[in-house]
């Protein structure tokens, strides 16, 4: 890479490049390279004495050496003198060195923006080019404050060349990625944008203008909206124009790219309402769908170059919807079969995945028509689950979901079925998934759902997740017709000696909800039945017992000849280590020497569940009971849910209040800091959702409730939500329902959450969604930390200070607070107080005390009890300044303390 730009003249380069390459160990390679370092160093030291050939010789030693991974800490002034040259030649080496050696830091960026300034005002073409896209490059909000202005009169300047313009609206979408006032929609739309689309064949500029609307008009899609007409006439020119010139053909394909990007534009709008804009659009859909016709399949370079076209014609007509006709959506099905056929993975890829795009949108709008047309290939798209590409399997599975209705639901849920003897390891929880969801979305033949589902569980058990059984049991409970056939269906599966743990679990809840139908219809005897759950009881887990000891004190009310058995089974447990085993056990053992009125109050019939909003919900049936302090945290966040984003008003959305930036910080990180001290708030924000959260804890538990709002006028489809929990803390997850988030709504999951030893990482929660075919990925923090399970506790000063000093400095945790000082400690005091760390201030105000206790849900086998950690927190201030440090006896709990507070302190 670095040869491109190294002048053969450069001797002395080229050697120090060919001995680096000549070295056969790391060790020679470092050797070699401190050698040069301290070469240059040393003629730095005289720098006034070096030619101006020496100066980019040894500038290009320095990007070559921080090239291949070692560390540069010198030379940054004499690369910014290089680029503050008059000579071009030092200037261009002068802002490729900048742009490599500071990289995004953005306190060496302070050192050269005067240097940039002057360029970008100097009227020298060549200057504002490097300066525009070392400013592009390097971005952050140093540059952007205070370059934008000077950037912005180079754009709007009616004597910059098209080149210089080009670069310019580039390196001001980077900015706008900073700051999004930096663009004024009128003036940008009339000064630049429209003219430069206006000049059909200034391709570069028009590039990077339909580049930049795509990004800014996505923000705000009506500011921006004069310009749609002027894209469907640069694109009218384009493909239906007989003039394009040779130079900006690819292949035979006239400006590609530019097609790509106008199109991605017109993807922002709805079809057009005046009828000579439809006509021509229509016309140039039309004309682009039919060129693949005359694509040679030999040229590679040509086949890329039309596909890429031709995907972003078919994502527009997927949009238009029934707004287009019946002949071009016939169109776009046969390319999409035909991509689908193709050898290549790429294209096949392509095609899988515009067809399940297609199908999606044909079963929301009701267009009977198109789905009749994709299925028609079912036998194609069934051939690909097959495909030796994981992600081919993949986008075929998503395809075979979408296809699927009430007619062919049968079929294809049974070629599923049958597919995942054979499915790939990663894709088999996917398909039991999505085999789950059609059986109930399409479970109006419910002994065909429960066998489906039964079917799933024995022989795809290890990815079989809790919602699926749980909405098993609401679905039989719900359904009285369903009761009997279930009873039967599932105590054949119980049978073996032995089954997987989920058979067991759904086994055990069916038989002593609804095992008396057997009995009763003289299928089984009471015996029988417990007998059948009875014999996996050595094998299986805390958590399946439990459920176990609670079919036996069901079917032990209603047939008392099995008092005898069940008083063992319960007896056995009474000491038993688990202690929800033991409470379980000693409670049903009492409840036995109670009356039967008393009995039956206890264990009354489970009553219908109440359907949830989404049939595929399957969280609102909860067979396992949880603990009491869970159980406690659902009903007060269930009682407190409410339309956290303010959507319910579809014709209005309020943003939230964007975070003072202080010291550099994300706004994300803002926004959680917040949350960490509130019971609800705003985690995330950008210009496609807002994402809400509402939070109870109670001990070691905790209910986090997350509304997920589309801000956008369009559909977010494929919306999906994962938080992955570790060993410290268990994290239970419900899916994003519903996961197709229409334009001004919003969806939401809920995530509980025990903390069973003290924990100082936080989990990620990754967030995607499809808008306008294309993927978006969001990473934030579960708002969670390990004083969010803390009980305050208060201690005189010298209780504290006892404590503090049998501590002793071991287990201390420090960190400084720079900005955190006397003139801030009311807010200190505050912060510390959301974070229960109960804290008391000096006579002198100059020292924090604070103590809390973590509580966990491990059982301190000593005790009995939960075991907690206790955290002394002291904070020791002066003038604008502070420090702060942690003592616990768990590192963990330190750290995570340490980490939590330093957070939240740090955006005051």
């Amino acid at each position: 890479m670095v040869d491109a730009f190294v002048p053969s003249t450069k001797r002395g380069l080229r050697k120090f490049i060919n001995d680096v390459r000549g070295c056969n160990t790391l060790q020679d390679e470092q050797v070699r390279v401190r050698k040069e370092l301290a070469n240059i160093r040393q003629k730095f030291a005289n720098a006034k004495a070096l030619k101006a050939y020496d100066r980019k010789k040894y500038a290009w030693k320095l990007v070559y050496i921080y090239m291949l991974g070692h560390e540069v800490e010198f030379g940054h002034m004499e690369v910014i003198n290089l680029a503050s040259s008059k000579n071009n030649s030092e200037k261009l080496v002068g802002y490729v060195a900048m742009g490599v050696l500071m990289g995004h830091d953005e306190d060496l960026a302070r050192l050269v923006i005067n240097t940039i300034r002057s360029d970008l005002v100097s009227g020298s073409a060549f200057a504002q080019r490097l300066a525009l896209t070392f400013t592009a490059n390097v971005g952050g909000h140093e540059l952007t404050q205070a370059l934008s202005a000077d950037v912005l009169r180079v754009l709007y300047l009616p004597e910059s060349k098209p080149s210089t313009r080009r670069k310019a609206t580039l390196c001001a979408l980077s900015l706008w990625r900073v700051n999004q006032d930096l663009i004024d929609p009128s003036e940008y739309l009339s000064v630049v944008a429209i003219p430069a689309l206006e000049q059909t064949f200034e391709m570069g500029l028009n590039l990077a203008v339909l580049g930049t609307l795509k990004s800014v008009a996505r923000a705000d899609p009506m500011a921006y909206q004069a310009v749609y007409p002027v894209v469907i006439r640069l694109l009218e020119k384009v493909v239906l124009g007989e003039s394009v010139p040779s130079t900006y053909s690819y292949h035979g394909v006239a400006c590609p790219l530019v097609q790509v990007r106008a199109l991605e534009v017109l993807a922002l709008y709805d079809f057009p309402t005046d009828a000579e804009l439809r006509k021509t659009l229509v016309h140039i859909l039309t004309k682009v769908l039919s060129c693949n016709d005359d694509i040679n399949p030999q040229s590679m370079n040509q086949s890329n170059a039309n596909n890429a076209v031709l995907v972003e014609a078919i994502n527009l007509v997927i949009q238009y919807g029934e707004q287009v006709d019946r002949e071009m959506m016939e169109k776009v099905v046969a390319i999409l079969v035909k991509f689908v056929r193709l050898s290549d993975a790429n294209v096949k890829y392509l095609g899988l995945a515009g067809m399940s795009k297609l199908a999606q949108m044909a079963q929301r709008e009701g267009l009977a028509s198109v789905l009749d047309m994709i299925r028609d290939h079912h036998h194609t798209v069934r051939q690909s689950l097959e495909d030796q590409d994981g992600s081919i399997r993949k986008r075929a599975l998503d395809l075979m979901f979408s296809m699927c209705d009430k007619g062919n639901a049968h079929e294809i849920v049974g070629e599923l079925v049958e597919y995942l003897k054979t499915v790939s390891y990663n894709l088999k929880a996917d398909t039991v998934r999505k085999i789950a969801i059609l059986c109930d979305r399409f479970s109006d033949d419910r002994p065909w759902y429960v066998d489906t589902i039964l079917h799933l569980i024995a022989t795809a058990g290890d990815f079989v997740p809790e919602d699926m059984w749980h909405r098993l049991v609401q679905v039989v409970t719900n359904n009285e017709d369903t009761k009997a056939y279930a009873a039967a269906a599932v105590y054949k599966m119980m049978q073996p000696s032995h089954v997987h743990e989920t058979t067991i679990r759904v086994g055990s809840y069916l038989l002593g909800e609804f095992g008396y139908f057997l009995v009763e219809g003289n299928q089984q005897s009471a015996q029988d039945l417990f007998d059948a759950i009875n014999q996996h009881l050595d094998y299986a887990g805390n958590k399946t017992r439990a459920m176990m000891l609670h079919a036996y004190a069901k079917l032990v009310l209603l047939y008392p000849q099995l008092h005898e058995d069940v008083t063992l089974v319960m007896d056995a447990f009474r000491d038993s280590s688990d202690p929800e085993l033991q409470q379980r056990a000693c409670e049903y053992f009492a409840l036995a020497q109670q009356d039967r009125v008393r009995q039956q109050a206890v264990f009354e019939p489970m009553p219908a569940f109440p359907e949830a909003q989404g049939e595929e919900a399957a969280e609102t049936a909860r067979p396992n009971p949880t603990p009491e302090s869970v159980k406690a945290v659902d009903a007060q966040v269930e009682t407190q849910v409410e339309d956290l984003l303010n959507l319910a008003d579809k014709s209005s959305f309020t943003p939230a209040p964007e975070p003072e930036l202080k010291f550099g910080k994300e706004p994300r990180r803002v926004w959680l800091a917040n949350v960490l001290c509130e019971p609800k708030g705003v985690l995330f924000e950008d210009h496609f959702v807002q994402i809400g959260v509402q939070l109870q804890f109670q001990k070691a538990a905790g209910k986090l409730m997350f509304f997920v709002g589309n801000k956008t006028g369009w559909v977010l489809d494929q919306a999906l939500c994962t938080v992955l929990g570790n060993d410290a803390l268990e994290v239970v997850a419900q899916p994003l329902e519903p996961a197709v988030l229409q334009p001004r709504a919003q969806s939401r999951f809920s995530v509980a959450v025990t903390c069973h030893k003290p924990f100082a990482d936080r989990v990620p929660i990754k967030v995607s969604f499809q808008a306008n075919g294309q993927f978006e990925f969001i990473d934030v923090d579960l708002p969670v930390s390990v004083l969010s399970f803390a009980s305050p506790c208060s201690f005189p000063d010298a209780d504290f200070d006892q404590r503090w000093d049998a501590m002793g400095d071991r287990v201390q945790q420090t960190t400084p607070l720079d900005h955190v000082g006397l003139e801030r400690i009311d807010a200190v005091v505050a912060k510390l107080t959301a974070l229960k760390l109960a804290p008391t201030l000096s006579a002198d105000k100059r020292t924090l005390r604070g103590a809390t206790t973590i509580q966990t849900a491990t059982v301190n086998p000593k005790t009995g009890k939960p075991a907690v950690v206790g955290v002394l927190v002291r904070m020791t201030c002066v003038a604008g300044s502070s420090s702060l440090a942690v003592r616990a006896v768990n590192v963990a709990a330190a750290v995570g303390t340490l980490t939590t507070v330093k957070d939240v302190l740090l955006v005051l």
